[in-house]
């Protein structure tokens, strides 16, 4: 794994909480950030990530709630 894929992998495992196996599924088909895996189709998604619906909803919603966490940060609020 080049760095940049190292990078990658490690910033999926730590901010969407993913075992490294599906960060590198991630990366293998494309995916370089949270928003990505936040607005994929769902579809494609669970093709990619060998999740069931539920799980890959889950991680979907997940990303999105990072993505709102941060957009506050950015914004000065804290929880």
């Amino acid at each position: 794994m080049d760095e940049s894929s190292k990078h990658l992998s490690e910033m999926f495992q730590r901010k969407l909480k993913v075992q490294p196996e599906l960060a590198e599924r991630f990366i293998a088909a494309g995916m370089t950030s949270i928003e990505e895996v936040a607005y994929y189709p769902l579809t494609e998604l669970l093709e990619i990530s060998k999740l069931g619906p539920e799980e890959a909803s889950d991680l979907r919603r997940v990303a999105r709630l990072y993505l709102q966490n941060e957009d506050l940060d950015d914004l000065g609020f804290q929880g």
